[in-house]
């Protein structure tokens, strides 16, 4: 362990918005698995799915050996309060704003 912070901080933040999209979720987290880039930290936001999708989501990053941020909203916010509490939350260089269903 070199001792230096900036290379615990890592290049990309990938921040993924989901609402009700666990059928989607395996093929996203299997794609992010799939990358030869792993200079990134990945941070899940559920927006009270009422499909079980944020349990899904963290059975499928443990199954693909990733670690993630996982967060949770109590009440439904719009598309860019979600993608503003997943910016503050993030700490890589470059940040890649996704939703689970792309």
């Amino acid at each position: 362990m070199s001792g230096d912070p900036a290379a615990a901080t890592p290049r990309i933040s990938i921040l993924l918005l989901c609402w009700n999209h666990a059928q989607f979720l395996e093929q996203c987290i299997g794609a992010l698995a799939a990358q030869s880039e792993r200079d990134f930290e990945i941070l899940f936001l559920d927006n009270v799915s009422s499909d079980g999708s944020f349990e899904m989501a963290q059975g499928l990053f443990g199954r693909f050996g990733l670690t993630a941020t996982m967060l949770r909203n109590d009440q439904p916010h719009a598309i860019p309060a979600n993608f503003n509490r997943l910016l503050a939350a993030s700490s890589g260089d470059i940040v890649a704003p996704l939703s689970t269903d792309d």
